[in-house]
C-alpha cells in the first residue's frame, strides 16, 4: 500500500480508494512479519495471503474483495491469538 515490493513509492499514492483483501493481507503480513514473504509468488499478494490463511488470520481470501472494517477488525483480534 504505498510501495512496491523493492521499496519503491508508487507513483500516484490512493489513500481515499476502498482497500480490497489482497492490499489489507500484504500490509498485515508485512505489519506482522516484515518483507519476508515479499517475493516468490505469482502475485505481490500471494505469499502474504498465504501465511496469513495457514495461520488462521484470514479465511477467506478472494483477493479482489472489498475490505470491510468489521472484517479488518476481526483479522486483527486474530493477530493476538
Amino acid at each position: 500500500m504505498g510501495i512496491y515490493p523493492n521499496g519503491t513509492p508508487l507513483a500516484l499514492f490512493r489513500p481515499n480508494d476502498r482497500v480490497i483483501r489482497s492490499e489489507f493481507g500484504t500490509a498485515l503480513s508485512k505489519i506482522m512479519f516484515g518483507t519476508q514473504y515479499n517475493e516468490g509468488g505469482k502475485t505481490y499478494y500471494e505469499r502474504h495471503v498465504e501465511v496469513l490463511k495457514n495461520n488462521g488470520t484470514i479465511k477467506n481470501t478472494t483477493p479482489n474483495m472489498k475490505e470491510l472494517r468489521k472484517r479488518a477488525f476481526v483479522m486483527l483480534y486474530r493477530t493476538q491469538n
